[in-house]
C-alpha cells in the first residue's frame, strides 16, 4: 500500500488532480537516483557534499512553508509543528 492510497488527498482532491498527484510520484524514483548520481559525480569531497547539504536543507525549509501556506489555503491545519532543522 503507497502513502496515496491512505492519504487525505483522495478526500480533498477530485480524479484529475489525483491522478496528477499520483503521476509526479510515480516519477519520483528516477529524480532520486538523478540526485544520487550527480552528487556521486560532482561532490567528490567532504567540503563539496557539505555545501550541497546546506543548499539542500534552505531549499526544505523553504518549501516546508509553501506547503505550510497551500494547507491553510485549502482550509487545513497542521496537527503537529513544522520540523526545525537546528
Amino acid at each position: 500500500m503507497t502513502d496515496l492510497e491512505t492519504s487525505i488527498f483522495k478526500i480533498l482532491f477530485d480524479e484529475e488532480l489525483m491522478n496528477a498527484v499520483i503521476d509526479i510520484e510515480n516519477d519520483e524514483p528516477p529524480h532520486i537516483a538523478n540526485g544520487r548520481d550527480l552528487v556521486l559525480l560532482f561532490c567528490d569531497t567532504l567540503e563539496h557534499r557539505k555545501r550541497l547539504a546546506v543548499a539542500q536543507e534552505k531549499y526544505l525549509k523553504a518549501m516546508m512553508q509553501l506547503h505550510f501556506s497551500e494547507i491553510v489555503k485549502l482550509g487545513c491545519r497542521r496537527v503537529s509543528p513544522l520540523p526545525i532543522f537546528d
